[in-house]
């Protein structure tokens, strides 16, 4: 999947989570760490700075994106909640766990595939379901965004709580 539709995931797991009874920087650390978490696996890309040869894909979806790998990302991300934030406690590792599955399962949908197995198979796995960029899912998460925003109006418009 391309970068917007992960941040998308991000951003809806962000408003997924509730909110009340968190701290400014709580929420600050929360949405860095779903949408960080959603972006995470493809640091890989670094790799075509250095590719001379054209072997980026290769390298792209490849070990960085192994369900195996999921709760060292979410450590790191708890770990740097931690640090910038304060923010201690299990929720951190889990919310940044599941933000990182996410991205590494929902690039199997797609023709490319993903190391998910790495490193103990070099299979790439894909069921090709999906195109790279699908403005469904754009569409989708964007219409769940309206019907929120439209809802919340609605209340504040006939004095109820936002």
């Amino acid at each position: 999947m391309d970068t917007i539709t992960h941040t998308l995931f991000g951003l809806t797991l962000y408003g997924a989570v509730n909110k009340t009874g968190m701290t400014r920087k709580e929420k600050q650390a929360l949405l860095f760490t779903t949408v960080a978490g959603s972006q995470i696996p493809d640091i890989d890309v670094i790799s075509s700075w250095w590719d001379t040869a054209g072997r980026y894909q290769m390298w792209h979806r490849g070990l960085t994106h192994s369900v195996f790998l999921v709760p060292v990302w979410a450590a790191v991300l708890a770990v740097l909640g931690r640090w910038i934030w304060k923010t201690r406690g299990w929720f951190w590792l889990l919310i940044g766990a599941l933000a990182v599955f996410i991205h590494d399962t929902s690039d199997l949908f797609n023709a490319w595939g993903t190391g998910y197995l790495e490193p103990f198979s070099a299979e790439r796995v894909t069921f090709g379901t999906i195109p790279i960029v699908d403005l469904t899912f754009w569409a989708l998460m964007l219409g769940g965004w309206l019907v929120v925003r439209y809802r919340r109006r609605r209340r504040q418009g006939a004095g109820g709580p936002a």
